[in-house]
Protein backbone atom coordinates (compact mmCIF):
# COMPACT_ATOMS: atom_id res chain seq x y z
CA UNK A 1 0.00 0.00 0.00
CA UNK A 2 3.25 1.99 0.99
CA UNK A 3 4.06 1.63 -2.87
CA UNK A 4 0.96 3.22 -4.10
CA UNK A 5 0.14 6.03 -1.16
CA UNK A 6 -0.12 9.28 -3.69
CA UNK A 7 -2.78 7.38 -6.02
CA UNK A 8 -5.67 9.28 -6.64
CA UNK A 9 -7.88 6.32 -7.38
CA UNK A 10 -7.61 2.69 -6.30
CA UNK A 11 -9.14 -0.08 -8.00
CA UNK A 12 -9.69 -3.36 -5.98
CA UNK A 13 -10.37 -6.45 -8.23
CA UNK A 14 -12.25 -9.35 -6.04
CA UNK A 15 -14.13 -10.90 -8.97
CA UNK A 16 -12.83 -13.71 -8.77
CA UNK A 17 -11.68 -14.12 -4.99
CA UNK A 18 -13.21 -16.63 -2.54
CA UNK A 19 -12.88 -15.18 0.64
CA UNK A 20 -10.06 -14.73 3.13
CA UNK A 21 -10.03 -13.60 6.45
CA UNK A 22 -10.64 -10.47 8.82
CA UNK A 23 -6.51 -9.92 8.80
CA UNK A 24 -6.07 -9.37 5.30
CA UNK A 25 -8.85 -6.62 5.30
CA UNK A 26 -7.94 -5.14 8.32
CA UNK A 27 -4.42 -4.46 6.66
CA UNK A 28 -6.14 -2.55 3.30
CA UNK A 29 -8.56 -1.08 5.41
CA UNK A 30 -6.23 1.05 7.58
CA UNK A 31 -4.61 2.52 4.99
CA UNK A 32 -8.34 3.91 3.76
CA UNK A 33 -10.22 5.34 6.53
CA UNK A 34 -9.50 8.34 8.28
CA UNK A 35 -11.53 7.84 11.83
CA UNK A 36 -12.28 4.26 13.00
CA UNK A 37 -15.31 3.37 11.84
CA UNK A 38 -17.37 0.58 12.90
CA UNK A 39 -17.81 -2.05 9.96
CA UNK A 40 -20.04 -5.35 10.57
CA UNK A 41 -21.06 -7.21 13.15
CA UNK A 42 -20.59 -11.33 13.53
CA UNK A 43 -22.50 -12.81 15.32
CA UNK A 44 -22.70 -16.82 16.53
CA UNK A 45 -24.88 -18.39 18.92
CA UNK A 46 -23.35 -18.65 22.57
CA UNK A 47 -23.21 -22.51 22.43
CA UNK A 48 -21.21 -22.37 19.40
CA UNK A 49 -18.23 -20.53 21.99
CA UNK A 50 -18.41 -24.29 23.77
CA UNK A 51 -17.11 -26.26 20.35
CA UNK A 52 -14.30 -23.43 19.78
CA UNK A 53 -16.53 -21.92 17.06
CA UNK A 54 -17.33 -18.16 16.63
CA UNK A 55 -16.07 -15.49 14.55
CA UNK A 56 -12.53 -15.76 13.25
CA UNK A 57 -10.60 -13.93 16.27
CA UNK A 58 -8.57 -10.74 15.41
CA UNK A 59 -7.14 -8.24 17.56
CA UNK A 60 -9.56 -5.28 15.81
CA UNK A 61 -12.82 -7.43 16.82
CA UNK A 62 -14.52 -5.76 19.95
CA UNK A 63 -16.80 -7.80 21.74
CA UNK A 64 -20.51 -6.61 21.16
CA UNK A 65 -24.18 -6.60 23.16
CA UNK A 66 -26.11 -8.81 20.38
CA UNK A 67 -29.29 -10.30 20.95
CA UNK A 68 -29.95 -12.90 23.54
CA UNK A 69 -27.89 -16.00 23.21
CA UNK A 70 -25.80 -14.56 20.87
CA UNK A 71 -22.25 -13.75 20.78
CA UNK A 72 -21.53 -10.62 18.85
CA UNK A 73 -18.06 -9.24 17.63
CA UNK A 74 -17.89 -6.08 16.31
CA UNK A 75 -15.35 -5.56 13.04
CA UNK A 76 -13.82 -2.00 13.12
CA UNK A 77 -11.14 -0.21 10.99
CA UNK A 78 -8.47 1.79 12.58
CA UNK A 79 -6.61 4.19 10.62
CA UNK A 80 -2.75 3.83 9.74
CA UNK A 81 -1.13 5.50 12.49
CA UNK A 82 2.29 6.36 10.31
CA UNK A 83 0.41 6.67 6.09
CA UNK A 84 -2.52 8.99 6.11
CA UNK A 85 -1.72 9.54 1.83
CA UNK A 86 -4.63 7.64 0.67
CA UNK A 87 -7.48 8.94 2.87
CA UNK A 88 -8.71 10.62 0.30
CA UNK A 89 -8.79 8.28 -2.49
CA UNK A 90 -11.62 7.22 -4.59
CA UNK A 91 -11.63 3.54 -4.13
CA UNK A 92 -13.33 1.31 -6.64
CA UNK A 93 -14.36 -2.40 -5.53
CA UNK A 94 -14.72 -4.90 -8.57
CA UNK A 95 -17.43 -7.95 -7.94
CA UNK A 96 -19.00 -10.58 -9.44
CA UNK A 97 -21.15 -13.53 -9.01
CA UNK A 98 -17.96 -15.21 -8.11
CA UNK A 99 -17.28 -12.89 -5.35
CA UNK A 100 -17.71 -14.60 -1.72
CA UNK A 101 -17.62 -14.43 2.01
CA UNK A 102 -14.85 -12.42 3.52
CA UNK A 103 -14.30 -10.60 -0.07
CA UNK A 104 -18.34 -10.17 0.78
CA UNK A 105 -18.05 -9.09 4.13
CA UNK A 106 -15.43 -6.32 2.98
CA UNK A 107 -17.74 -5.27 -0.39
CA UNK A 108 -20.67 -4.69 2.56
CA UNK A 109 -17.76 -2.60 4.92
CA UNK A 110 -16.67 -0.34 1.75
CA UNK A 111 -20.02 -0.19 0.97
CA UNK A 112 -21.73 0.87 3.62
CA UNK A 113 -19.26 3.23 5.09
CA UNK A 114 -19.12 4.75 1.47
CA UNK A 115 -15.96 4.31 1.80
CA UNK A 116 -15.88 2.53 -2.14
CA UNK A 117 -18.10 2.50 -5.49
CA UNK A 118 -18.93 -1.53 -5.88
CA UNK A 119 -18.88 -2.28 -9.31
CA UNK A 120 -19.62 -5.22 -11.43
CA UNK A 121 -22.29 -7.77 -10.22
CA UNK A 122 -24.40 -9.01 -7.13
CA UNK A 123 -21.86 -11.20 -5.32
CA UNK A 124 -22.36 -14.92 -4.25
CA UNK A 125 -24.51 -14.67 -1.24
CA UNK A 126 -21.96 -17.05 0.96
CA UNK A 127 -22.25 -15.02 4.11
CA UNK A 128 -22.18 -17.89 7.16
CA UNK A 129 -19.01 -18.14 8.19
CA UNK A 130 -18.04 -21.52 9.09
CA UNK A 131 -16.00 -23.73 11.64
CA UNK A 132 -14.15 -27.73 10.95
CA UNK A 133 -14.93 -30.20 13.82
CA UNK A 134 -13.40 -33.36 14.04
CA UNK A 135 -15.39 -36.59 12.98
CA UNK A 136 -12.66 -39.44 13.90
CA UNK A 137 -11.25 -41.25 11.31
CA UNK A 138 -9.52 -38.62 10.15
CA UNK A 139 -13.04 -36.70 8.50
CA UNK A 140 -14.34 -33.47 9.59
CA UNK A 141 -16.72 -31.50 9.20
CA UNK A 142 -17.43 -27.71 8.22
CA UNK A 143 -19.96 -26.18 9.78
CA UNK A 144 -21.71 -22.96 9.36
CA UNK A 145 -21.61 -21.37 12.64
CA UNK A 146 -22.48 -17.46 12.09
CA UNK A 147 -23.06 -14.83 10.28
CA UNK A 148 -21.99 -11.17 9.37
CA UNK A 149 -24.58 -8.47 9.59
CA UNK A 150 -24.70 -4.72 8.77
CA UNK A 151 -24.90 -3.00 11.40
CA UNK A 152 -27.46 -0.32 10.15
CA UNK A 153 -30.23 -2.96 8.80
CA UNK A 154 -29.10 -5.96 11.15
CA UNK A 155 -29.62 -8.22 7.76
CA UNK A 156 -26.98 -10.39 6.29
CA UNK A 157 -26.54 -11.33 2.20
CA UNK A 158 -26.97 -15.50 2.53
CA UNK A 159 -28.63 -16.41 -0.28
CA UNK A 160 -28.72 -13.02 -1.97
CA UNK A 161 -25.43 -11.43 -2.45
CA UNK A 162 -24.29 -7.78 -2.43
CA UNK A 163 -25.91 -5.57 -5.27
CA UNK A 164 -23.18 -3.44 -6.19
CA UNK A 165 -23.31 0.67 -6.15
CA UNK A 166 -22.73 -0.17 -10.59
CA UNK A 167 -24.32 -3.06 -12.07
CA UNK A 168 -22.50 -4.46 -15.16
CA UNK A 169 -21.45 -7.43 -16.27
CA UNK A 170 -18.81 -8.70 -14.19
CA UNK A 171 -15.72 -8.44 -17.64
CA UNK A 172 -17.02 -5.05 -18.08
CA UNK A 173 -16.65 -3.67 -14.53
CA UNK A 174 -12.64 -2.46 -15.21
CA UNK A 175 -13.44 -1.04 -17.72
CA UNK A 176 -16.40 1.21 -16.17
CA UNK A 177 -14.71 2.32 -14.10
CA UNK A 178 -11.58 3.71 -16.39
CA UNK A 179 -14.37 5.42 -18.67
CA UNK A 180 -15.32 7.20 -14.54
CA UNK A 181 -12.16 7.78 -14.34
CA UNK A 182 -11.51 9.47 -17.47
Amino acid sequence: MREHATAKALILDARTHRGGGPREMNVLLSYLFEQEALLAYMDTPRRNLELECGPPGDVLMREGHGPEGIHRREHRVHPHTTESRLFGARVFYLVSSRTASAAEHLALALQRTERATLVGETTAGANHFACPQPLGDALAVVLPVGRTLDPDTGKDWEGVGITPDILVPADQALEEVLQRLR
